[in-house]
């Protein structure tokens, strides 16, 4: 039985499919690049360029995140710098009636 099992998943593993299009690859006609299998050159190219064109959007992304958290502390700054101001000017307010 286990034996009957390793062999079924090596076979399973044996079968190949486009990583672009998710054809099955016959094993005289494939194209291996980057860790994946192809049915020819232009389905690498095509997975390529999907590949390059979601690696700039997730930067993008990460560059937007940045901005908004270098935006909210700015504020946060401005905000913790106009407290004190404002706190002494409470006091000086309260002590001139005085």
């Amino acid at each position: 039985m286990a034996e009957q099992q390793k062999q079924a998943q090596e076979e399973k593993g044996s079968k190949k499919n486009c990583a672009n299009c998710n054809k099955p690859v016959k094993r005289i006609a494939f194209y291996y690049r980057n860790g994946n299998f192809f049915c020819g050159k232009n389905c690498f190219k095509l997975y390529d360029k999907k590949m390059k064109e979601e690696k700039l959007k997730k930067l993008e992304e990460e560059k937007k995140k940045q901005e908004e958290e270098a935006k909210k502390k700015v504020e946060v700054e401005q905000v913790q710098a106009v407290a004190p101001e404002q706190a002494n000017k409470e006091k000086s307010a309260g002590e001139q009636p005085a």
